[in-house]
């Protein structure tokens, strides 16, 4: 996470898949009783999802609390070092993405003479999972490779609608990790082919032929992993 800031003004689908996936599977994680907690956020990007939904469900009196962010796509590594972080009946709750069109477009983008350069390595920011017929069935194998031997898995399909151009534009620039590769008078343009990549892939819908006025729908799959030591 290389643009906090920007991030944190820009991230409604992150907030949101948080709180949903909080509200219905933040009941599993078994907080101590007695002893004193500790609870270390992976991928907690500016940190605003942690602060507002992760710490008011966390044990008020004694809980240290940490968060960290990365950026590669690590998953089996992520995986083993959260299993060797947990004490035994440590758990975790995971959420991240299989499938979203953003990893289509980077493709399609890393493609062009004019982006190819700062894109050279467009593999490590597509999820593993993107063209995976049986996400599930590999992320089960990972968990079960690494020792865990309780866990849920959960895919859900999703959809987020950006409300404008300029929506969608800050959402991508928040995560786009190919932009500060870019001089700052071509980062705009990058933009520009990413809005237009989506409308050629028929993402967006605009009823009143206004350019303000274009919504732009954002199918994807979230996988939700619940695992005890």
């Amino acid at each position: 996470m290389n643009k906090p800031n920007l991030y944190h003004r820009a991230n409604g689908v992150q907030r949101r898949d948080a709180k949903e996936i909080l509200d219905e599977h933040g009941h599993l994680l078994r907080w101590r009783e007695n002893d004193e907690d500790s609870l270390l956020d992976i991928g907690c990007g500016s940190g605003d999802v942690l602060i507002d939904f992760v710490i008011p469900i966390a044990p008020q009196k004694r809980a240290r609390v940490l968060g960290t962010d990365i950026s590669e796509q690590m998953v089996r590594t992520a995986f083993s070092n959260i299993y060797n972080l947990l004490t035994s009946s440590g758990d975790c709750l995971l959420g991240f993405l299989a499938r979203n069109p953003i990893f289509d477009i980077y493709d399609q983008l890393s493609l062009s003479g004019k982006w190819s350069k700062y894109m050279t390595d467009v593999d490590k920011f597509i999820s593993p999972y993107q063209y995976c017929e049986n996400p599930a069935g590999e992320i089960e194998e990972i968990l079960s490779s690494v020792g865990f031997t309780k866990y849920k898995i959960h895919i859900a399909d999703k959809i987020y609608v950006y409300e404008g151009i300029d929506s969608l534009k800050k959402a991508v620039q928040a995560v786009n990790p190919f932009s500060e590769r870019m001089p700052l008078d071509l980062q705009e343009d990058f933009l520009n082919d990413y809005i237009a990549v989506v409308r050629r892939m028929s993402l967006s819908e605009n009823c009143c032929g206004d350019e303000n006025d274009y919504k732009f729908i954002t199918p994807y799959k979230l996988v939700v992993v619940y695992a005890m030591k």
